[in-house]
């Protein structure tokens, strides 16, 4: 094989002190040995040696290598080895290639903590491709028609979920070891754990399992498809669905005494529009199948006054029209010298909102809502300030009044008839000490002051 025109030895030793004097703060010391040994490699800087032929005799000199195990050019043939030895380990099958990446901002920490970063990310990239694996398996199964759910068919699904689950357990043991020694070893231990049936125990390559439960795989993925039925017999089994949605969505979804986004939603209310009463919000309409999960959530959310937010690893639902701050709110949690009183600065005063009316067989319509009072206040009566949306779930005529009245002030007349002056925002840092509020809004407050704030 013919030396290449250019090595990185080359590209080191010609722009290697530039990019220390320009870069050299934030370089670790081992990244300034391995730069420095690759340009010092085989050069009359780490000496050299004799080599002679043990055939015709002829000798030549030779310069040591610098042996680090960066070096491109000492570790040739230990890399063409390793190479080897994965491609003995590939299957006869077809392999896709998935790159997982990180924000910047984790980069930047990654930089510096490679150890704990990158064991995260590979137990996060683990995780994700097992639980993608097994919920198609599950969807697979589940899309079966009822003559195709046989007992054979049940033992090969139940087998594809052994071996993901069985490749998922080995990956964590190559990865963590016999004797975790970092936080992110232990951390993928206790994947394992989470994912197995209360009650089990598991050794394995010197690492021993203890079950915790909290995100049985096997319940939410296996039981659906050993439990279900075979021809001849009833074809309803049990639905895991409740059981998923727990895994990932806190239960301020469905919470059991009517409180709940979900529940909220559901409720039968008496028509703004006609006689009679309606669900409060409903969904009707079809979203895109192209779209990031959270664009899917911002037009549900739309249509019923609901908001989403992360807390503690899961997925919080809530809808804004049960939102209230009487218990979390003190006057006895509000830090010294943080109250502040800022003017109000108006989006809109008149909104209208696009749908598919179901009562003209989904054509397209409008319903607006405008809060006069604001609009005469700045003399913009005739022009007040105008904002547009659509809604892909919306379908009635009394859902926009109910669900989008909400995107003004719910007390706007009152306050414009009660308090002559301009209204204010009151902003205050408080303290957390156990009250009754969500992860998201702890350390400091945001609301229209009232009479009663002084």
């Amino acid at each position: 094989m013919d030396r290449p025109k250019l090595e990185v030895a080359d590209v080191f030793r010609h722009y290697g002190q530039a990019y220390r004097d320009k870069h050299g703060a934030s370089m670790s010391t081992a990244q300034r040995r391995v730069m420095t040994a690759v340009e010092l490699c085989r050069t009359a800087a780490l000496g050299g040696h004799l080599e002679q032929c043990d055939r015709c005799g002829h000798e030549r000199n030779a310069y040591n290598s610098c042996a680090n195990r960066h070096c491109p050019k000492c570790q040739s043939l230990a890399r063409a080895e390793w190479l080897e030895d994965r491609r003995s380990e590939l299957l006869d099958t077809q392999y896709f290639h998935v790159v997982f990446t990180v924000p910047e901002q984790i980069a930047a920490i990654a930089y510096q903590n490679k150890r704990t970063v990158y064991g995260i990310l590979f137990r996060a990239t683990a995780e994700n491709q097992a639980e993608v694996l097994l919920a198609t398996n599950l969807y697979n199964w589940q899309s079966l028609a009822p003559r195709y759910q046989t007992a054979a068919n049940r033992t090969i699904f139940a087998a594809n979920f052994a071996t993901v689950w069985n490749a998922y357990v080995q990956a964590c043991v190559v990865i963590a070891g016999p004797n975790p020694t970092g936080n992110a070893e232990k951390a993928l231990i206790a994947s394992v754990e989470d994912r197995m049936p209360v009650g089990t125990t598991l050794t394995l390559g010197g690492i021993t399992f203890t079950a915790d439960g909290k995100y049985d795989w096997t319940s939410y993925y296996l039981t659906p498809i050993t439990s279900s039925a075979t021809p001849g017999d009833s074809m309803s089994y049990p639905s895991m669905s409740a059981q998923q949605l727990g895994a990932f969505v806190l239960s301020s979804l469905i919470v059991g005494d009517g409180s709940g986004a979900a529940e909220i939603a559901a409720a039968q209310v008496p028509a703004i529009l006609g006689t009679g009463n309606e669900i409060q919000f409903q969904f009707q309409g079809s979203i895109g199948s192209q779209k990031p999960f959270r664009d899917w959530l911002s037009e549900v959310l739309n249509c019923c006054l609901g908001f989403y937010t992360w807390e503690f690893g899961k997925l919080k639902l809530g809808c804004r029209i049960n939102a209230s701050a009487v218990d979390a709110y003190t006057l006895g949690s509000i830090l010294f010298q943080t109250l502040k009183l800022t003017p109000t600065v108006a989006a809109f005063e008149h909104l209208i909102i696009s749908y598919a009316d179901v009562a003209y067989q989904f054509q397209a319509n409008t319903a607006d809502y405008c809060d006069k009072s604001h609009a005469a206040y700045y003399g913009r009566a005739a022009s007040p300030l105008t904002s547009q949306m659509h809604s892909v779930g919306i379908s009635t005529l009394s859902h926009p009044g109910r669900s989008h009245h909400g995107s003004l002030p719910a007390d706007t007349e009152a306050r414009w008839a009660s308090v002559p002056r301009l209204p204010r925002i009151l902003r205050c840092r408080r303290s957390c000490e156990a009250r009754n509020h969500c992860l998201h809004d702890t350390g400091s407050l945001e609301r229209p002051a009232t009479r009663e704030d002084g």
